[in-house]
């Protein structure tokens, strides 16, 4: 059966994670390796954290994941035990972000960017979808993904999965 994605299905019934990121945000969800890997290539850039969110956005996560952090997720996205990571970089007037992918490698982790730097008003945060059909807003293209999809959602306006496929990452706009 195909499943229908919107947001609303996405942020309250797709969400998986552990309690362990209620305790632990931020670079401290990460393995070691992978915390010093993202501190020595982007030493000015912080992950998305709960009090980086949107006032509306922080009352809607907090109530409805707040045992998650909204900018690490651990999945079995290409390679098990890999990281989605949403990084933000902010100035006086002004916020960056992008998604980042941390794989495990031989010498630790690897980076794979997911989606560019890119000006936000507000950061977007980041759901582990489980493999499965999942279709365009409009229903004009769907895909089965075989593994874990980031989920890179602005909380109730939009979001994008980004699967793994055997020519790499792609991506799917699944809700508007």
């Amino acid at each position: 059966m195909l499943r229908k994605v919107y947001f609303a299905v996405a942020f309250l019934g797709l969400t998986f994670g552990t309690k362990a990121w209620a305790m632990e945000c931020g670079a401290h969800s990460l393995p070691g390796v992978a915390q010093r890997l993202l501190t020595h290539r982007l030493p000015s850039w912080k992950i998305v954290e709960l009090d980086d969110l949107h006032p509306d956005d922080k009352k809607l996560w907090s109530e409805n994941d707040q045992d998650k952090c909204p900018g690490v997720i651990e999945g079995d996205f290409e390679i098990p035990h890999s990281y989605a990571v949403t990084l933000i970089q902010s100035a006086p007037g002004s916020l960056v972000q992008m998604l980042l992918l941390l794989e495990p490698s031989q010498n630790g982790y690897k980076l794979r960017t997911l989606n560019e730097a890119s000006p936000r008003t507000f950061p977007d945060v980041l759901l582990k979808l489980p493999p499965g059909v999942y279709s365009d807003a409009e229903h004009t293209r769907t895909v089965n993904t075989k593994r874990d999809g980031v989920g890179y959602f602005h909380l109730e306006a939009g979001g994008i999965i980004y699967y793994a496929t055997k020519h790499g990452f792609k991506s799917l706009v699944i809700s508007e």
